[in-house]
């Protein structure tokens, strides 16, 4: 029966509507042999601060997929009945926005009386890009939310060749602008950018590469670190004479270590770190 419809839809498939909502945001596509007709979202934007968690996030797709299904078959100027199959994202994504976007996805199908396409959500993004550009056989950098990889394609299936060993960079970024304090509107990665342009200072971070694999939560590390010190020093400059207040009865050379302290903190360099926290250490 499966081999019976995919044989049909290669036949006779015209018009697809899809439902993605694996992460916070939901969206609704309508595409026809490739191209695409519509294709409305709606971003669900945790608090500042703060992550988007599962339950809030499925409650925002389930208030307002229904609207996008409208809005996405009416700017694609077809009815219902011209609609051949309805595809959803399965996996792999958050667990709850998944489920209410696959049970819309069910209803859908079952009123209109036409076939559930379940699609891999990784695949997706991969066949998105190759259709759009138009490559034939990519070797694929892979970067989303959840996921940085290099893959291709071999022995019909997609292989992976490299991956993240911890963190993947969207996932560095947005939690980077959570240590920030930057607004999740329209996205993290997009506010520290805009930021990051008001820069006069570059800083190297590190990142690990070991063969095909790379790691990233060092970088997450230091980004954190250069901002605690960064507050740090901003708290000890405005007062000439910090140390006296906060050690006033300490010898001179207890006082010396604490200024070195601070200097190599100042400095925001990985042997000025090293040394800041062993004097520090030394002053205590």
């Amino acid at each position: 029966l499966l081999y019976t419809i995919k044989f049909e839809l290669r036949r006779t498939m015209v018009i697809s509507i899809g439902l993605e909502g694996s992460a916070n945001k939901i969206g609704v596509g309508v595409v026809k042999d490739g191209e695409v007709l519509s294709n409305p979202r709606h971003t669900y934007c945790a608090p500042t601060g703060h992550g988007f968690l599962p339950r809030h996030t499925a409650q925002h797709h389930r208030d307002h997929v229904l609207r996008l299904v409208k809005q996405a078959i009416q700017e694609a100027g077809i009815s219902i009945s011209d609609i051949d199959c309805v595809s959803y994202t399965k996996g792999p994504g958050m667990g709850a926005p998944l489920v209410s976007t696959a049970v819309v996805a069910r209803t859908l199908a079952q009123l209109w009386n036409v076939p559930l396409i379940p699609v891999n959500h990784c695949i997706a993004h991969i066949e998105m890009g190759r259709q759009v550009t138009g490559a034939d056989n990519p070797t694929v950098l892979y970067v989303s939310g959840g996921n940085t990889q290099v893959i291709s394609y071999m022995n019909q299936r997609y292989m992976i060749f490299g991956e993240t060993l911890d963190i993947a960079v969207g996932n560095c970024l947005d939690r980077f602008a959570r240590v920030l304090k930057l607004s999740n509107d329209p996205c993290p990665g997009y506010n520290i950018e805009q930021l990051a342009k008001e820069g006069t200072r570059y800083l190297e971070l590190p990142y690990c590469v070991k063969g095909m694999d790379v790691s990233f939560s060092g970088r997450l590390i230091r980004h954190t670190f250069i901002l605690v010190v960064g507050k740090i020093v901003k708290v000890f400059s405005k007062c000439n004479s910090c140390l006296d207040m906060i050690s006033p009865q300490l010898p001179l050379p207890f006082k010396l270590l604490l200024r070195l302290g601070l200097y190599f903190l100042s400095s925001r360099k990985k042997s000025g770190a090293r040394l800041s926290l062993l004097f520090l250490k030394l002053s205590c």
